[in-house]
């Protein structure tokens, strides 16, 4: 009984903790705290686009934090999620563009998230290559692959994948999207929120 007290207890006080370090940087900047959170609230609670942002993001972080929870319970620091994400991410986007048109939605999608989590496992695995081989402490390697992925990721974009004299990189096919909350629950309308919180 006493542990699942200090189980609840202990969130409860990070986040009382952080509210109140968020109100004292605010106080510093001569800005009033409490009409701050109003806004905050406001944005997220006070339409269902900023619901579903919020639900949107909410996906991203959850399973970044599983990239950190599960390495954890085997008393390994990883804190290279940020970089694993960003690899993920890129190998499931040119997996995207890649795929024929004529592909069923379900199948494209599962062969993105395929993609992304290989690129991010292996990402992952240099860590833990590192660790083995040289003894490198996994904190200090993962910090800096989260560099070397945004320097990657971005090197390739802008010199390899972007459209010659654009910005943009080649589209990815309808099909490999997640479907939106919107698609099969009229929720959260123009929000990036999809099924992937489930």
């Amino acid at each position: 009984m006493l542990q699942k007290t200090k189980q609840l207890i202990t969130p409860a006080l990070s986040i009382l903790l952080a509210f109140l370090a968020s109100a004292a940087i605010i106080s510093l900047t001569g800005r009033d705290p409490l009409m701050i959170f109003q806004k905050m609230s406001m944005a997220i609670f006070g339409s269902q686009y900023g619901l579903g942002q919020v639900i949107f993001r909410l996906g991203t972080l959850t399973l970044v934090g599983l990239a950190v929870a599960v390495p954890y319970r085997l008393r390994l620091f990883n804190i290279g999620g940020e970089g694993q994400l960003q690899m993920g991410a890129f190998a499931a986007a040119m997996a995207g563009s890649f795929i024929p048109e004529f592909y069923p939605g379900p199948a494209a999608s599962f062969l993105c998230i395929l993609a992304a989590m290989a690129a991010g496992g292996c990402w992952a695995l240099f860590a833990g290559a590192l660790k083995i081989r040289f003894g490198i402490n996994e904190v200090i390697s993962t910090i800096m692959l989260n560099f070397i992925a945004q320097g990657i990721t971005g090197y390739l974009l802008t010199y390899h994948f972007a459209l010659p004299s654009t910005v943009h990189t080649p589209s990815v096919v309808p099909g490999a999207f997640i479907p939106p909350l919107e698609s099969f629950s009229g929720l959260f309308a123009g929000s990036p929120a999809n099924a992937s919180i489930f």
